[in-house]
């Protein structure tokens, strides 16, 4: 299956974590754009309509929940599927995450095949 024609968003203040999703989401076969700023990364989805948004949680400035209710706002972006990446996940964060509107969330740490099956099970 080629896949470069799919996109995907990664946002994450933490630049050595955007790299590494890059890098795996790349290897896999995907075509990656990385935001540090959810403010920017907002912009970004909504001009150009990515096939998936990958997130952090815990960001200065928006935080992923937020983010997460803004794209889910905008004509443009509501039906994009969004993963949440958290090392901070509780129950309480999880439901959180789900109200807001994501479609998955991803404890971290993840290993690549965690992260590829969880992007997967998205049907991007």
């Amino acid at each position: 299956m080629i896949r470069w024609q799919k996109t995907i968003l990664i946002t994450d203040d933490i630049a050595g974590a955007r790299d590494m999703l890059s890098y795996v989401l790349q290897y896999a076969g995907y075509n990656v754009h990385t935001e540090a700023r959810k403010e920017d990364a907002l912009l970004w989805a909504i001009e150009n309509k990515p096939h998936l948004i990958i997130s952090d949680i815990l960001s200065p400035g928006m935080n992923g929940i937020e983010f997460t209710k803004e794209l889910r706002k905008n004509k443009s972006t509501q039906s994009i599927p969004i993963l949440i990446v958290s090392g901070n996940l509780t129950l309480k964060n999880a439901i959180e995450i789900i109200k807001a509107g994501a479609n998955d969330f991803l404890p971290k740490p993840y290993n690549e095949d965690e992260l590829i099956a969880a992007v997967q099970g998205l049907n991007i």
